[in-house]
């Protein structure tokens, strides 16, 4: 009769596998905590340092822009309590600033055409721009031109700007100008979106510029 063999090296392999088994799982799982937690400071690290870092760029755009061509169309934007309107000939107001006066292909060889004002803060109170339709440099018959034109506003909690209104318009010959709008911002920085209109308004209190 035989007898079943026996090792006792088999019991104590299991016994140490076993073993390994309970050593390496605690192991494992705080190697994943260890990960998980990891990738969520260097995000948050790096949120807080792109937040911190991203600078308050101001609180209202203005933006026009036209077909290419050399064509020469101005921008220009009254304040609240200002008598004198922000353009290319007084680029620095109160609180807002022509960032660029484009000539056309004048001045640079970009496909397009745009010009822009920043205001720094948002006064309250009625700010009204204008389109004006200086010259075309290449064009002597003058044909019409439509120009687009966009408001937007600061937004924090986005942290950037988000565009509030936007409209095109025709300018029929040089020397002339439309008014693009006239809105409202409120004493919280915000744009009254009810106040905006489109109505005729001469803001150049000292003539065509």
């Amino acid at each position: 009769m035989k007898h079943r063999r026996t090792s006792h090296f088999r019991n104590e392999d299991a016994e140490a596998t076993a073993l390994g088994d309970l050593t390496m799982n605690p192991l494992m799982i705080f190697f994943f905590l260890f990960v998980i937690v990891t990738a969520l400071l260097v995000t948050r690290a790096k949120q807080q340092e792109e937040s911190s870092t991203l600078p308050d760029l101001g609180r209202i755009l203005i933006e026009i822009e036209w077909p290419a061509g050399a064509t020469d169309i101005d921008l220009w934007m009254l304040e609240p309590s200002s008598k004198k309107p922000t353009g290319f000939s007084n680029r620095g107001g109160r609180t807002c600033d022509l960032l660029r006066d484009d000539l056309g292909e004048r001045n640079d060889r970009m496909p397009g055409n745009h010009e822009s004002i920043l205001c720094r803060t948002a006064p309250p109170g009625e700010y009204t721009l204008a389109a004006y339709y200086y010259t075309n440099y290449a064009d002597e018959e003058y044909a019409p031109i439509t120009v687009s034109a966009s408001i937007s506003v600061w937004n924090d909690a986005r942290r950037r700007f988000v565009r509030a209104y936007a409209t095109k318009l025709e300018l029929q010959r040089p020397r002339t100008y439309r008014t693009i709008a006239s809105f409202t911002m409120r004493e919280n920085g915000t744009l009254d979106k009810d106040s905006i209109h489109t109505i005729e308004r001469n803001i150049f209190a000292e003539g065509t510029p």
